[in-house]
């Protein structure tokens, strides 16, 4: 989910540039990827991908139920591209979560307490959710024993599809199928109404038109398809299809768009339920689609063969925006004029990967800001720093030296 980079000047993505986006004939297990781990590796339950040692690429996490085991392949970049030949079975000390005789068909890594490292969540219907904490530092991982309903409420069954922020506030949210009961489970958001770094979730609101009525719904992952500063929604169906929602929250009023089904003239890959994920792989710029079999264990790889078509604002978008000292070491104040009237301004800070690693919220915000953004837990590289208001974007590029 890179960004570009821009100085001061807004990007606007048309809804078109959705259907404008090729994707590659579909592989499985790319990146000279092999099969890892001691069990039953035909029924992989769930997987991500994310920078936890923080080298600027992402890397690849399986989750297998039979054996207990996380498999980390580790992204070795070869020729300008994405390698994963390199695995590991339960690093950075992970002690993984006993599944009894129930399963975790939920697997994602976030970070979730807001201390610029990954988290693993772990969680399913019938079963707590677990979270195991990242305790070590953004370049060297360390994970802590798993933890049953640590952010959300007891006694809440959930299987967490994806976590984002829904509802522009600055901190995560996650979309997740709830248990109903006997064979009924639907999809709800749920809220985060505590902060970036204590996040406090309150009980499920309702989504159902996402997917209603048998247990199993599928799962999904969130994403900004359109680009326009919000997460929007890809499900994939128990039917087959993959279903788009437009995130068309407006205010206080969360809302997505009715289904565009199969809207990149392709058809889930997997023959059973699947858990599909986007991420800019391989530094392009654009969103690749992953998919995983969670019966076979087969993963499915489709390349965005081109970015987002983008068409350049006139100059009233931009605003006088900078940020000082750029290199930095430590910390940098951005200084901007802001548009008239803005309710909230909001800065986000992204890594070569898309992933937000920084953010902070200003609420009625003075015309003329100046904000001092603490760096200092971020590893050296490039990142992307974006300021959002309710009525434009804004980007510029910051390099974090040592």
């Amino acid at each position: 989910m890179a960004g570009r980079i821009l100085t001061g000047m807004l990007f606007l993505f048309f809804s078109l540039s959705l259907n404008a986006q090729p994707f590659g004939e579909a592989e499985t297990f790319p990146f000279s990827m092999e099969a890892a781990g001691t069990g039953n590796l035909e029924f992989a339950n769930g997987f991500d991908l994310a920078d936890p040692d923080g080298d600027g690429d992402l890397d690849l996490f399986l989750y297998y139920q039979e054996g207990n085991q996380i498999i980390f392949y580790e992204n070795k970049p070869v020729n300008g591209l994405p390698n994963f030949s390199s695995n590991t079975i339960n690093p950075f000390n992970l002690l993984v979560p006993e599944p009894d005789f129930l399963t975790f068909h939920s697997f994602v890594l976030e970070d979730i307490d807001g201390d610029n490292d990954v988290d693993i969540l772990m969680g399913d219907l019938l079963r707590p959710f677990v979270l195991i904490e990242n305790i070590g530092t953004p370049n060297t991982p360390e994970f802590a024993a798993p933890v049953s309903n640590d952010f959300f409420l007891e006694d809440c069954s959930l299987r967490p599809h994806a976590f984002g922020d829904v509802d522009f506030d600055g901190d995560l949210d996650v979309l997740t199928t709830v248990y109903l009961g006997g064979d009924a489970s639907k999809i709800c958001l749920v809220q985060n109404d505590g902060s970036a770094t204590n996040p406090d979730f309150l009980l499920p609101g309702d989504l159902s038109y996402l997917g209603e009525g048998d247990i199993n719904l599928g799962n999904g992952d969130f994403a900004d398809f359109d680009q326009d500063g919000d997460a929007d929604y890809l499900h994939s169906e128990v039917d087959g299809n993959l279903s788009y929602h437009e995130n068309i929250s407006s205010g206080d009023e969360i809302a997505f768009a009715e289904a565009q089904i199969n809207l990149w003239g392709f058809e889930k890959s997997a023959i059973n339920n699947s858990t599909p994920r986007l991420a800019d792989v391989d530094g392009d710029g654009d969103l690749d689609y992953f998919e995983l079999d969670l019966f076979t264990g087969e993963l499915f790889y489709r390349e965005n063969l081109s970015p987002p078509v983008s068409v350049e604002v006139p100059e009233l978008a931009t605003i006088p925006f900078d940020l000082f000292p750029n290199p930095t070491e430590t910390s940098v104040r951005l200084q901007a004029i802001l548009p008239s009237n803005s309710r909230v301004a909001q800065v986000f800070v992204r890594d070569a990967a898309g992933r937000i690693c920084h953010w902070q919220s200003v609420y009625d915000p003075p015309e003329e800001l100046q904000l001092d953004i603490d760096l200092s837990k971020l590893s050296s590289g490039s990142y992307l720093l974006e300021l959002q208001t309710d009525q434009a974007t804004f980007t510029k590029a910051l390099i974090k030296s040592h």
